[in-house]
């Protein structure tokens, strides 16, 4: 790879992600399903969006500026959404790990190969996650 090769994001954020994302969240909440999100544009820009809350049956909220989360798990709270809600994070939680290890061994060829890490350390990738 040439040294002029540099890709960086324009702006602070990708409009393009941000409808992705909004599209995303609709299917979320029309099937009734939670999950989490990574999309990127290949310019810099990523975008991450957790939808823990949006099933009906979840017992996760977050609060209002992302300053925690809550979870709604008492006695009057029914089993059964408390069993989904633990069945998803740690469903979530197993294949974020997943993902991680692929993307992680991705990383590392694309480092043998391209040299993409040396490119990293210059500031010629530039990632902005959002």
């Amino acid at each position: 790879m040439s040294d002029d090769y540099e890709i960086k994001p324009v702006g602070e954020f990708s409009p393009k992600l941000k409808e992705a994302m909004a599209e995303i969240k609709e299917v979320i909440k029309k099937h009734d399903i939670g999950g989490v999100v990574i999309l990127n544009d290949g310019l810099g820009h990523g975008e991450f969006g957790f939808f823990l809350e949006e099933p009906t049956w979840s017992v996760i909220r977050f609060m209002e500026g992302g300053r925690g989360v809550h979870v709604k798990a008492h006695m009057k709270t029914k089993t059964r959404m408390v069993t989904r809600t633990t069945n998803m994070i740690f469903n979530q939680l197993d294949l974020v790990v997943m993902a991680y290890g692929v993307l992680d061994k991705i990383k590392s060829m694309l480092s043998k190969h391209t040299g993409a890490e040396e490119l990293g350390k210059k500031g010629k990738i530039r990632p902005h996650v959002e």
